[in-house]
């Protein structure tokens, strides 16, 4: 398995950036970039974040470096469901204009509630007890 110093290298020599760019990109200083990918330090879990925005990783690659820099993957954790996968893969995408995120995020939310209300129905018959 890669070494999160190796596979920083080459997400970021893929992309043709250079460190300095990069380390701008991810409001870093460049000497700690240059260090990360040494592998003479270690980053937080918000730096790995953080540089994975800037690169502009997928949900795949950015599971992947966080596991490479001992963390949880992020969209593990999110479900296994293909279709919430897609939905934070749709949302995470810097080209997704305003005005369809904007509405993706109110739809999303409308299911929520609705989703909500049918659980807190549900929860309230149960404690009704029964007639007899």
């Amino acid at each position: 398995m890669a070494t999160f110093a190796d596979l920083l290298r080459t997400f970021r020599v893929t992309r043709g950036l250079s460190q300095a760019r990069l380390a701008r990109r991810a409001q870093l200083d460049h000497s700690y970039l240059s260090r990360l990918e040494a592998g003479t330090r270690v980053p937080s879990r918000d730096t790995v974040l953080q540089l994975c925005t800037a690169l502009r990783l997928s949900l795949d690659e950015t599971d992947a470096l966080l596991i490479a820099a001992g963390y949880t993957p992020r969209h593990r954790q999110l479900s296994c469901d293909p279709l919430l996968l897609d939905l934070a893969d749709v949302l995470e995408r810097p080209t997704l204009p305003p005005d369809v995120r904007a509405a993706l995020t109110q739809s999303v939310r409308a299911a929520i509630e609705l989703a909500r209300a049918a659980i807190e129905t549900e929860q309230a018959h149960a404690l009704v007890p029964a007639a007899q």
